[in-house]
Parts: structure tokens; C-alpha cells; sequence
């Protein structure tokens, strides 16, 4: 963590390293190709958070790095996040599987409660704010609220220009994905696999959920099975779309499509202190988990406090 005023201000930035497991593209554990293990470095900027128009709740990373198990590369390779393309895609739907508030119980009864709460006198005007801007769902469900699609279809927009089309080409992103059956395994049970080839890259519909509730879900494109995974994210939809509008024709066309880019940069370095500390397991001690040496006093205060 990077703070102000020799590090004793308000937090401006932070740096995350992870070992071990740090890529999913599946849900079995015993492909070994559908696991990334080593080590991965993302480094995240508050100043979205300081400065105009302010961002509220979780922040992506702006650049991170990966090392490989096994990786014969000496150097770190850095990847920086640059500004999304915005593109329309049609998302069309084919056939029907329940959708998660059926399959946890609920009926109509329910959209008859939500109705008669959002025409409340105490709630009206706010359901009207929510309305203007867009963010009716937040009070009702879609017409078609009780079914998702089982295939849903990615595809460019007609007559988009050849830039668009090219954005959407290098991005990946188009194709046929098909929903999983798994349940209880990802947000709202919400995840479509990419139909492709067994050498292609393995792309999922995922809903990213907000969990500091400071706007509405959002429906992503990733290369990950991990919502959090934001160095995997290749699309992010519109914050108004749900599942069920692939199989409402009116919806087909999706404007405003954000394609993220990551530019590979060599400006940033990791560089990593020399330190005397030193860390082992010891086999012939049966209650020591782990041992510690050479930590000084600062460092040792570091780790009691957490």
C-alpha cells in the first residue's frame, strides 16, 4: 500500500502479488492445462477514487504482470490498461432454461409485490429517478424475467464501420456460447461457454456482481472463470442488459459494448529488496507450522498487526 506524506497519508495506490494458482479456465482441477500456476503482480491506482468524476467501490487494476511456472523468461513482462473501445453487437438468444429466481422458487407473486412497492407514495420518486436514468430494473424484472437463453450468439452489428469491425475481430469475442449446467458455482448461476476449438482460448458470459452495491451488476467477457479476474475481462456489456433480453428481439442490438485494451509496456519494473529473511517448515518439529528468522523489529510489528 502507497500512501501520501512518506507513507502516512491517505492511500493513493497499491501493489498485490499472488502465488500460486492465478488462472481457472475451467472448473475441474485435475487439468492441469486449464490451471495458470506462478506468480502474478497487479498494481491498482486510487486516483480514480480522488479525483473528478469520482469512482465509487471496487477499482480495477491499471497494470499487471505475469510469471509462469516453469517460465524461461528472465524478464517481467508488463501489461498496461489503456482506454476501452466502445462497439454494437448483436446478442440473440436461442431456446430456454430457467432462470435463477425460478429455480430458487419464486413466481409471480413476486413481480405483484414489486410493482405495488414501487408505486408507493414513499418510493415513487424515487422509482421515477431510477426510471430516467435508465435503472428501472432495479425496482422490476423483465417481462420475460422466468427464462434465459441456452445459447446465446455473439456476433457484429450490420454495416459497422471497418475500424468496429476490426476491434471486434482482434477482440475474440463473437461465437456461439452455450450455458453451463452447473449450479451454485458462479453469480446467480449465470455462466455461457464459448463454443470453440480445443486449442482456442476458452471464453465465458459471466455476470461480475457489485458487492459494495454502489450501482447494478454487470455482464462480462472473460478468459477466466473468475469475475475478479480483470486482467481477463475482453468485454463488458451494458450495465441494463440481462440474460433474458438475448431472447427478446427488440434487444438483439446492443450499443455501447466496452472492448478493454492492454498494451504490453517495458516503463515499469518490479524490483524486489534483498532481504535476510528466511522461511521454513521444519520436518522434525511436530508443532511448528512454520519458522521465521531475520526479521527486524519494523518487520515483525508489520506481520503482528496483520
Amino acid at each position: 500500500m502507497a500512501r501520501e506524506n512518506n507513507n502516512t497519508g491517505e492511500a493513493v495506490g497499491e501493489f498485490r502479488i499472488t502465488v500460486g494458482e492465478i488462472k481457472r479456465e475451467g472448473f475441474s482441477s485435475s487439468k492441469d492445462n486449464a490451471v495458470e500456476v506462478g506468480v502474478k503482480g497487479e498494481l491498482t491506482s486510487f486516483q480514480p477514487a480522488r479525483t473528478k468524476p469520482l469512482v465509487y467501490g471496487k477499482i480495477d487494476p491499471c497494470a499487471t504482470f505475469t510469471v509462469l511456472r516453469d517460465s524461461n523468461e528472465s524478464q517481467i513482462d508488463w501489461k498496461v490498461k489503456m482506454t476501452d473501445s466502445t462497439v454494437s453487437l448483436t446478442v440473440k438468444g436461442e431456446g430456454e432454461t430457467d432462470s435463477p429466481r425460478v429455480e430458487v422458487g419464486l413466481n409471480d407473486d413476486t413481480t405483484k409485490s414489486l410493482d405495488s412497492t414501487a408505486k408507493k407514495n414513499h418510493n415513487s420518486k424515487a422509482f421515477a429517478a431510477a426510471k430516467k436514468l435508465g435503472e428501472e430494473r432495479r425496482w422490476k424484472y423483465s417481462s420475460n424475467w422466468k427464462v434465459w437463453p441456452e445459447k446465446i450468439i455473439i456476433d457484429a452489428c450490420p454495416k459497422v464501420s471497418s475500424t468496429e469491425q476490426n476491434k471486434i475481430d482482434s477482440s475474440g469475442v463473437c461465437g456461439v456460447y452455450v450455458r453451463s449446467r452447473c449450479r451454485q458455482t458462479v453469480n446467480q448461476d449465470a455462466l455461457w461457454v464459448h463454443e470453440g476449438k480445443c486449442d482456442e482460448l476458452t471464453l465465458y458470459i459471466l455476470i461480475r456482481p457489485n458487492v459494495n452495491r454502489t450501482g447494478p451488476d454487470t455482464a462480462i467477457i472473460s478468459s477466466s472463470i473468475d469475475h475478479t479476474d480483470a486482467s481477463s475481462v475482453l468485454a463488458i456489456l451494458p450495465s441494463s442488459w440481462e440474460p433474458c433480453d438475448a431472447l427478446k428481439p427488440e434487444c438483439h442490438v446492443l450499443k455501447d459494448v466496452k472492448l478493454t485494451n492492454w498494451e504490453r509496456t517495458a516503463r515499469l519494473e518490479c524490483k524486489i529488496l534483498k532481504s535476510n529473511v528466511k522461511v521454513d517448515s521444519p520436518n522434525d518439529v511436530s508443532d511448528v507450522f512454520v519458522s521465521v528468522s531475520g526479521l527486524n523489529k519494523i518487520e515483525s510489528s508489520l506481520l503482528c498487526n496483520g
